[in-house]
């Protein structure tokens, strides 16, 4: 009897064993996207524009200094801006589009000068933020905007 009720913990113990430990997955999401930040934030007083095109296709952000309004062509672009602390003026730091295109030209100007821009190709890394085993995959790639006029 002793040598039966062990032959059957026996199979029971090795499956155990071989099972891989449970990962639970979080909730911790991701975007897909191009984010560009400029090198040195927008911060002077104006009216900045920033059009060029993505894939072929144009698109134009603009934003105003101090009141901070924005606006762009696409609902899949938008200007990110911030204020260190309060009464301080906002800065734009730079854009984000929840697309991944494979290349970008770029040209920001205020009050219609010509601030410099950017032409680059693109090449994004796959983020899994909850673990390789969990969902979502997001292809993101950031660049930093050296502007050169």
């Amino acid at each position: 009897m002793k040598k039966r009720i062990g032959a059957a913990i026996l199979p029971i113990w090795t499956v155990i064993a071989m099972t891989p430990a449970c990962h639970e997955c979080t909730q911790a999401g991701c975007e897909n996207g191009l984010t560009l930040h400029f090198a040195a934030a927008l911060s002077a007083p104006g009216q900045y524009r920033m059009n060029g095109t993505i894939d072929g296709q144009e698109f134009t952000c603009q934003a105003t200094l101090p009141t901070l309004e924005m606006s762009c062509s696409s609902s899949e672009w938008r200007v990110e801006a911030y204020a260190i602390s309060p009464g301080e003026s906002p800065k734009i730091r730079g854009l984000h589009l929840q697309a991944n295109p494979a290349n970008i030209n770029i040209t920001v100007e205020r009050d219609g000068m010509n601030l410099g821009q950017a032409t680059m190709d693109l090449a994004y890394e796959t983020v899994r933020p909850n673990g390789d085993s969990c969902p979502p995959e997001c292809h993101v790639v950031e660049k930093t905007l050296t502007l050169t006029p």
